[in-house]
């Protein structure tokens, strides 16, 4: 079973392996699991077989939280009370351990033998990012979903907006507190002109950064003959006006509301074909394709900022997506230089992927994952 793909990217994802050894125990299902992956990792199985939970336990590894839910202890076994996750990470020419214990009462990260005390710095040894069967919510949900999207691609691009976004929560912590016990504006105004002064630096940085997301996407979505939105950022405050006039003018509804009402944690990316959102106008395929080639736009982001690999999950990619669009994805996977992790519960859509130099195919079953040979 092969195939022949037009203009192989030799230097793509074969060359692109971060995690070179996985050890999953008590994760869900996954109660004592060991997996050597390649570059290209297919995981093959039923619905339920625990697929998904090989991802999410990588992902956990990454940013030391579930894509999944909110709830951490959810993801121990019901049998046991912890989970263990550790795995061996390729950092440049170094190989070094990184393993997280996750019980209801502690959490506990260790990375080459050092414990780590914030779950952030997980996202700086362990870049992952992750395209799974409702990437489509990027367009349809809430602002509050396309902002997590783009914090992630400005926080590993840009190094310092980790520290301005919380430095912005701080101020905007202290400012909220003042207008619900309704202090005068003359006192507040003091912690406005340090408010301002980050939040313009959060601003430029996420323009910046949108103009260089929006070049690579519409690069991609004109290859794949989908409608190709125009991509705007929004601040969070009226485009017509700076954040100090437009804190100024809302300090009385503010001051009735008891938080600030305007500013970066507002903020929006909005996709637009012509006068209406995208998602009014293209169908829930055209969706799925849209948002799938705005992550891997932000993926090649990524790689060309940071001169490092990444670790791609996609769950289930071929679902809803028919034959060409899968295989064409499959093509654009080659031009990114990631370590790839795709689950499916038949193959036939992904023959491309498991002809690809260095691909590995595993078998899951009951928690059970086994390699293909």
């Amino acid at each position: 079973m092969c195939c022949n793909l037009s203009n192989p990217q030799r230097d793509g994802l074969e060359t692109a392996v971060i995690l070179n050894h996985i050890k999953i125990s008590q994760f869900r299902n996954l109660v004592d699991t060991q997996l050597s992956p390649s570059s290209v990792n297919v995981l093959a199985g039923k619905n339920g077989s625990g697929k998904t939970s090989v991802l999410e336990a990588i992902y956990y590894l990454g940013h030391g939280r579930s894509f999944r839910t909110v709830y951490g202890h959810h993801l121990i076994n019901h049998q046991h009370d912890r989970f263990n996750l550790w795995a061996q990470i390729q950092d440049h020419e170094r190989s070094c351990p990184l393993g997280v214990e996750k019980s209801k009462q502690e959490h506990k990260i260790k990375y080459d033998g050092e414990s780590v005390r914030n779950s952030s710095v997980l996202a700086r040894l362990l870049p992952i990012q992750v395209i799974n069967p409702d990437v489509h919510r990027l367009l349809e949900d809430t602002p509050r979903y396309r902002r997590k999207f783009l914090d992630w691609g400005v926080f590993h691009v840009e190094h310092s907006y980790g520290t301005l976004w919380k430095r912005f929560h701080a101020l905007l912590k202290q400012r909220n507190a003042a207008l619900k016990k309704r202090w005068d504006y003359s006192l507040v105004k003091h912690w406005d002109a340090e408010l301002i002064q980050v939040v313009s630096q959060i601003d430029d940085i996420k323009k910046a950064y949108s103009i260089r997301l929006e070049e690579i996407f519409k690069q991609y979505a004109q290859l794949f003959h989908v409608p190709v939105p125009n991509m705007a950022y929004y601040s969070g405050w009226p485009k017509d006006q700076t954040y100090e006039e437009s804190l100024h003018q809302s300090w009385d509804q503010d001051l009735d509301s008891g938080f600030t009402r305007l500013g970066p944690h507002r903020s929006d990316l909005i996709l637009k074909l012509g006068s209406y959102r995208a998602k009014d106008v293209v169908s829930r395929g055209q969706q799925k394709v849209i948002a799938i080639l705005l992550k891997l736009a932000q993926v090649k982001l990524f790689v060309q900022s940071e001169n490092r690999p990444i670790v791609l999950l996609m769950d289930d990619l071929a679902s809803e997506l028919d034959q060409t669009f899968t295989h064409a994805i499959i093509e654009l996977l080659q031009t990114t230089h990631c370590q790839l992790f795709v689950t499916a519960t038949e193959t036939d859509k992904l023959e491309p992927l498991l002809c690809l130099p260095g691909s590995t195919m595993f078998h899951v079953e009951h928690g059970l994952v086994k390699e293909v040979v």
